[in-house]
């Protein structure tokens, strides 16, 4: 998961300037079950970006914060929905296939308005 998802999400580094951080951290904030909890973070002086993998889990989370963060509370500020963008959508929902929808989604919000989940690129 880790190499297929800075994979997808490379073009925000390469076209769109911003940094890169990948983190793990033992176990989840809210401790509802344990790590490792893989973070990778996009991010500028607009904002970050988080899409949080629960290994053990095999579940992702995504997060949107006002900067990067190494306290994973304050990296986790506010849960996006990704509901809507994965909705009536017909294929099989996987973890690769929503990680799909989700680059292309940041890809049109960006052409079309600037911006991901708040987050200025231009």
């Amino acid at each position: 998961m880790n190499e297929y998802i800075m994979k997808k999400f490379r073009f925000l580094v390469d076209r769109y300037k911003m940094e890169f951080l990948h983190q793990i951290f033992e176990k989840d904030v809210t401790e509802k079950f344990y790590g490792p909890m893989n973070a990778y973070s996009y991010y500028n002086n607009n904002g970050c970006f988080t899409i949080y993998h629960a290994v053990q889990r095999n579940e992702l989370y995504f997060y949107y914060s006002k900067e990067i963060s190494d306290i994973q509370v304050n990296l986790l500020y506010t849960e996006i929905n990704i509901n809507d963008i994965i909705c009536n959508k017909n294929i099989f929902i996987s973890n690769r296939n929503i990680l799909d929808l989700l680059s292309n989604y940041i890809k049109e919000q960006i052409e079309t308005k600037g911006n991901f989940f708040n987050i200025s690129v231009k």
